[in-house]
Order: C-alpha cells, then sequence, then structure tokens
C-alpha cells in the first residue's frame, strides 16, 4: 500500500526476516526544516564539522547576492520563491551522484510550499516535482521556540525573514 505522503515508504523499513529495505535507504538526503532561528543552521554547521554532505539554505545566499549587488533583499514573493525553488533543484541535482548520507537545510519542499502559500503553482506541478526530487520521509522539523521568537523580534536582519507570503 503506497504512503499517504511523497517520499513515505510503501512497505515498512525492516522487512519480516528483519532486513532493511535498500530502496528506502539509497535515499538518504534529509530535510531540516522549520522557522527562521531554530536553530536548524546551527545544526548542519556541527554535521558539517564532522564530515558530512550539508547543502546551506538557498535563501540566505539569493539574499546576500542581492543585497551585494545594492538591490533590495527581495525580490517580488513568487519571483523569489521561484529562485529559490531552481537554486534548490540544482543543489538537489548537484548531489545526485553521492550515495553517502546529505542534509539539506530546508529545500525543494519549502520552496514548493512557499510557491503554493502564494498560489503561484499547481498541485500537480508540485506532485511532480516532489517525486522527481524525493527526499528521505524523514523530515527533520524544528519549531520556533520562545528564544527564537525573541531573537528574531530583537535582531532584524532581511536574512531571517522567509515568510513572506506565507499565511499567519
Amino acid at each position: 500500500m503506497p504512503g499517504k505522503y511523497a517520499g513515505e515508504p510503501e512497505q515498512p523499513l525492516v522487512t519480516r526476516d528483519r532486513t532493511l529495505k535498500m530502496s528506502t535507504l539509497s535515499n538518504m538526503r534529509f530535510v531540516f526544516t522549520g522557522g527562521p532561528g531554530a536553530g536548524k543552521t546551527t545544526v548542519l554547521e556541527a554535521l558539517t564539522a564532522r564530515g558530512y554532505n550539508c547543502v546551506p539554505e538557498t535563501a540566505r545566499k539569493l539574499i546576500k547576492s542581492r543585497l551585494d549587488s545594492g538591490l533590495s533583499p527581495r525580490p517580488d514573493p513568487i519571483e523569489f520563491a521561484e529562485d529559490i525553488l531552481k537554486a534548490d533543484i540544482a543543489n538537489y541535482r548537484d548531489l545526485s551522484t553521492i550515495r553517502e548520507t546529505s542534509f539539506f537545510d530546508r529545500g525543494i519542499v519549502d520552496a514548493l510550499c512557499m510557491l503554493e502559500q502564494c498560489h503561484a503553482d499547481s498541485e500537480y506541478k508540485i506532485k511532480e516535482l516532489l517525486c522527481k526530487y524525493p527526499y528521505n520521509g524523514t523530515v527533520f522539523f524544528f519549531p520556533l521556540g520562545k528564544q527564537s521568537i525573541i531573537r528574531m523580534v530583537n535582531v532584524i536582519r532581511p536574512t531571517r525573514r522567509l515568510s513572506m507570503c506565507m499565511k499567519a
């Protein structure tokens, strides 16, 4: 029976003879997602220091590039989300031949969510891209804590504002 969500294994991870399904293990791309300031980047930096493949958050890189070019931090929300999606797909493809565990600070799923929240992408295209660029079914979610909220209020930086079109 297929899993309910994209990337969810169709069958249990462990078979009756207690062997792991290789198809599930072959996708070792894990996403870290959640609110800004929740600790994703800090954990990924620690994993990088231990030798893991880690892909930094695309939005920060795009914002820095825009600021370095003298532009505003963000273009139109839909254009910004599309730029993030293109870069996230490129990042995914860059790691397509690596068989080692890789971690992504956000990823294609987050960019698609931004586009969906801005009513810019069809459900069909979202499902198509999720199937074409799957991540492991285990996602690491970092919820906002009280300290993160205080830090967001006290420190206003353009690289921290990623909820430009998310519903409150």
